[in-house]
Parts: structure tokens; sequence; C-alpha cells
């Protein structure tokens, strides 16, 4: 998605001072003692235990505008986890569906967002008592193992909630909550958090590797500037987002509506030399040598092995009919006497569904003989090129008529209705080049499809 491309490339070159104009007499150094001697403080008043191993940081991942400076998620904020004993020893037996203290779990964490859509509490003597994991203050929530691991928004609310597994707290000990989280959700930030991810059945990140994670730290003015310009592109980023899922939609249904307008000019005789009013006007009873339908042949004929009565020919089902108009032939069915009033084709006849959700859908042009099932229906003619057939089938003019008359439960059109549509069409040779015309145009909308598809 363009938008949310750009977004990416929005936070990456915020986070390296590319988007604010850099205020030379502001200093990150200052400011991150300040955080260091704030998470202390944080710790000692909460009596928590300090477990950042301080290690020095041996790789930059982008030079930094001289006034800022690199430190470590562990350095200035506080983590922390729900330990897994702690979860079994105290509290997944006392989760209820009703309580004083909300729980929050990977699924109220997505990127920038906060669900809070709660299933789960615990008693508040509970949470007292587990106060490490309790969420009674501003602070950056992530989600460190399973499928969402990685999305990062802030918990800002006023009452009490308290961290269930899966979720870790980011605590600042001064308000720098959403530079932490935007850069959190940069490409560079996610890259930094990702090359400590665990590689085992389900990924996961230890409390450790979310402390090593590094940092760019600007000032704190250059923050709130850095801020102000993101939510300012995003904001309008959001606005065009509804048009860029219309645009998304029109490049997805652009390679089929290109391909029916090509079929429908085809047939209104815009491919033709010879003028559209000089072509023959007649019904397809009438310009088919044959328009039938064939008959199933039951399990029992299947599994029993008999000398066929025809030899080579291959038999196809509605199943055998691909969407993309090729066939898988099954051989080896053999048909008994009794059976014989099964319908044959031919090479080049066209076998078109005519019964179920796949009909007027599937069609193919054979190159094999068969003896063909049921909801099928063929066509065969010697006034039509096969091709020129195949592909009217498939234009919008034959289209319309063939579902403007399908009827009944299952959803089907009979012979009888398909014999009296119209078709136009011009001499044998002229059907040639208009066949030789699609054939030049119609491989490019497989094209588009496919680069759209990888797109």
């Amino acid at each position: 998605m363009i938008v949310d491309e750009l977004k990416k490339s929005i936070l990456e070159n915020a986070i390296r001072g590319r988007l604010t104009v850099q205020n030379s007499n502001e200093r990150a150094t200052n400011f991150l003692n300040k955080l260091i001697e704030g998470k202390k403080e944080y710790i000692s008043n909460n009596k928590l235990q300090d477990n950042m191993k301080k290690e020095k940081i041996k790789e930059y991942p982008f030079e930094l505008p001289n006034n800022w400076i690199w430190t470590t998620i562990g350095d200035i904020c506080y983590v922390t986890k729900l330990a897994g004993f702690e979860y079994t020893k105290y509290m997944a037996s006392n989760v209820s569906t009703s309580g004083d203290v909300p729980i929050v779990r990977a699924k109220n964490i997505k990127p920038a967002s906060f669900i809070d859509t709660i299933e789960e509490y615990i008693s508040l003597e509970l949470s007292e008592k587990l106060y490490r994991c309790a969420l009674n203050e501003k602070c950056v929530l992530m989600t460190f193992i399973g499928a969402g691991i990685g999305e990062v928004t802030i918990f800002d609310k006023n009452e009490r909630y308290h961290l269930a597994p899966n979720v870790a707290k980011i605590v600042p000990p001064i308000d720098i909550n959403k530079y932490i989280m935007y850069y959190l959700m940069s490409p560079t930030g996610l890259n930094e958090v990702f090359k400590y991810k665990k590689q085992t059945a389900q990924p996961s990140l230890s409390m450790e590797t979310i402390r090593k994670v590094v940092i760019p730290l600007p000032p704190i003015e250059e923050q709130q500037r850095i801020i102000d310009k993101i939510e300012e592109l995003f904001s309008k980023l959001d606005e065009i987002k509804p048009i860029e899922g219309e645009l998304n939609t029109i490049k997805r249904n652009f390679p089929n509506n290109m391909k029916k307008s090509i079929l429908k000019d085809a047939f209104d005789g815009k491919y033709s030399i010879l003028p559209f009013n000089e072509w023959t006007n007649d019904k397809l009873i009438n310009a088919c040598d044959e328009i039938c339908t064939g008959n199933s042949i039951s399990e029992n004929v299947k599994k029993t092995k008999y000398t066929n009565l025809k030899d080579g020919y291959n038999y196809i089902g509605t199943k055998d009919l691909k969407f993309d108009h090729s066939f898988e032939y099954e051989t080896g069915v053999k048909i008994p006497f009794e059976e014989m009033n099964f319908k044959y084709a031919n090479v080049n006849d066209i076998l078109l569904c005519i019964e179920g959700g796949s009909a007027g859908k599937k069609i193919g042009i054979l190159d094999k003989k068969v003896c063909y099932g049921n909801k099928l229906c063929k066509f065969s003619s010697s006034k039509l090129n096969s091709k020129f057939l195949y592909y009217y089938l498939q234009s919008p003019q034959f289209i319309k008529n063939f579902y403007d008359n399908i009827s009944g439960i299952i959803g089907g059109v009979s012979i009888s209705k398909i014999k009296t549509i119209n078709v136009s069409f011009p001499p044998v040779e002229e059907q040639q080049r208009i066949v030789d015309k699609l054939e030049e145009l119609l491989p490019l909308c497989d094209d588009i499809e496919k680069l759209v598809a990888e797109s």
C-alpha cells in the first residue's frame, strides 16, 4: 500500500533528523543525563531492580545530526514484563471475566493503537501484589512474543490496568513515549528490534534484548518538532487512505476490465476491415452445427473397467475444466455399451459450463477427443472459426445474454435459451484477422495481471 510505504519513509526520515530544522543551541547530552538520573530515581521510588546490563554500543545504524546522541532503550527506560512463574503461580487461577483491574494481552496492542477490548480481569489486591507489572502510568507497550512481535503502542489510561504474558512495558522517566513509539515503528527501529529476535517455533524477544535496542536521542525540543511533523504528515496521508483503497480496487480490476473491453470491441466490429453493418447477424443455433449437453458418467461406471467403445477418447467433467481454460483429461474411463448415449466432442470443439457456480466462467477449446459429462455444453461450427467462437463465448455481448437467462435453484441456462442468443460474424477470413488481433492484445492483459499481483 502506497500510504503505508510513505508512512515508513516519513518515520525513517524523521528519526534521522531529515524532516525538521536542527537548532545547534539544543543539545541532547544534558537531556540524556537527565533521563538516566530520572530512571534511577523511578526505580528507587518504586522499589524495583535495574536489570540493565550496561554494554558499550558497538555499531551505530546511521550518522546522527551533531547535537543528537546514541543511547539504548535500557539506558533511558525501565523495561519489564510479567514473568512466566508469576503468571502460573499467582495469576492463572485468579483471572475472571469481571473484576477490578483489566488485563492487557498482545491482542490489545496494534501499531500506535491500544485496542481497549478487555475480556479478563484480576483483583486490585493481586495487581498490587504484582506491582512491578501494573500499568498505572503512561508508557510504551510492546508485544514480545507471537504473531504481533515488535508491535508498539502507548498506554495512557487514567485507570489501573495490568500486564498479561506476551506484553512488555517500556517506561521512560520523562514523557518521551511518542518519540520512542515512532522510533520503534520506523524501519531502523524495527530492524534493531528484530535483529535480537529468537528464531524458535514461536519467535520472541527477551527483556534484555529490548533493553539493548539502540535509539537516536534528539534534544527534547527537537523530539516535539519531530512528533508534530510526523503527525501532520500522517494526518494528510490518512485523508487519502480511502482514495488509495479505491485506486487499488481499480488496479486489481483493470486487467479483467481491459480484457472485457477488448473482447467487446472485437465483437462490435472495431477490429474488422469489413464494416460492421455488413456482418451476418444470426442465432447461435444457425451459426453452429451442434449445441448440446452431455450426460454424467456414474461412479460405478468409473470404478469398473470396461473396454473402450471409442478408441482414443478421454473423459471431461465440470471439475476437469479449469478457470484458466485448461483441461485435466481423465484417461482410463471405460464406457459400457449401455452408456453409449454420452456425447462426444472432437479437437477444436468448445466446452462451456452452463450450470452451477461456474456457469459462464469455465470454458475451454479442446485439443483432444473427449466424452464429456453433464453441466457442460458443446459448441461445434463449420461456419465460425473455432477461436472466433471461443472468444465470442467470453465476450460481454454473450455473457450478458447468458446471465440474463440463468434460472433454477442451482442456477443454469437451458440449451433452448442458448440457441436463441444472437451472434454477429464476418466471413471466415475476417474472423481469422479478428482472432489474430485478439491473440496479440489479450496476452497483454495477462502480463498486466501478473504485474498487479506482484506489486
